[in-house]
């Protein structure tokens, strides 16, 4: 036989459930019957009599998703030289070491850095082409090669 205490527990349970259920009915007729951003909720909407419906518990299942994410080939980069190749050179400059100025007899020329500028004067294009040489010593060949810095 259950006691007093236990009904009046089970009843404030109940009432807790009651109040948790109606809070959920109300945010489903929210969700329902309006309260957009550019609807009025009518009053009679809210006081609609829905049937009482058994509550049953629902299970989800979890799923994992796989995928494999194609990466877009990269477009190939074109090289500046290649896009002005076809430009007329209009002035060369070279560039000496200043070591080599100073003694040109001790130094034999064994390559070249080749870079250009592009100048626009209106209406031409044109590009001036800066040669600096590399240089390594005859006589002290454990040397490094040395070169004019760019400009």
């Amino acid at each position: 036989m259950r006691t007093l205490q236990q009904a009046e527990a089970e009843c404030s349970i109940l009432h807790d459930e009651v109040r948790a259920l109606r809070a959920q009915l109300e945010w489903f007729k929210k969700q329902i019957y309006g309260g957009g951003k550019s609807e009025k909720l009518d009053r009679l909407q809210s006081e609609l009599p829905l049937p009482e419906l058994p509550v049953k518990a629902v299970e989800i299942e979890a799923t994992e998703v796989k995928y494999v994410r194609l990466a877009k080939p990269k477009a190939e980069r074109s090289v500046p030289a290649e896009n002005f190749k076809n430009i007329p050179v209009k002035e060369t400059v070279v560039i000496e070491p200043q070591e080599v100025k100073a003694n040109p007899e001790a130094f034999v020329q064994i390559g070249e850095e080749r870079t250009f500028e592009i100048d626009i004067i209106a209406p031409q294009l044109f590009k001036r082409e800066i040669v600096r040489p590399k240089y390594k010593c005859i006589k002290d060949t454990t040397r490094a090669p040395i070169i004019a810095a760019a400009p």
